[in-house]
């Protein structure tokens, strides 16, 4: 039997903003890894790089080896897209995520933020409150202030 009819499957595509990237649940494996609909070539990340999915920092790695069992980790899988995992886990489950599910995938950089090393708090004002541990974000607008 031969097949003349073929279905291209459009799964839509992910996209990078100047934040985060965008995309969608398009497949999950039989070991609750998350594939994605954003593509290799619109994830310009180094192993180390972090991300925040659902409040979560997952750091983008090459494998699964790079980080502990029960930690999330994110990666580009053998298919050329962005897969979210749990080492030795359910990452469908731990983010609570199903087929065709929206994934933000903010940029948490460390060139862009830095840990603090000293309490800071807003002269006379206690609604902002920084504590050390903490990080912040860090602008450079290329002017002298």
């Amino acid at each position: 039997m031969e097949i003349f009819d073929f279905i291209d499957l459009d799964f839509g595509a992910g996209i990078k903003t100047a934040d985060s990237f965008l995309g969608k649940v398009i497949f999950i494996d039989p070991f609750g890894n998350i594939v994605t609909n954003i593509s290799s070539d619109n994830v310009d990340l180094k192993s180390g790089d972090i991300l925040e999915i659902e409040n979560i920092r997952v750091p983008f790695l090459n494998s699964y080896g790079f980080c502990n069992e029960g930690e999330p980790l994110a990666l580009i899988g053998s298919h050329g897209y962005l897969e979210i995992a749990v080492n030795q886990g359910n990452a469908a489950r731990f983010f609570d995520k199903k087929i065709g599910d929206e994934i933000i995938a903010g940029l948490f950089l460390s060139k862009y933020f830095i840990p603090l090393i000293h309490d800071m708090r807003k002269k006379g004002n206690d609604i902002m409150s920084i504590e050390k541990g903490d990080f912040i974000r860090v602008s450079y607008t290329g002017k002298n202030r």
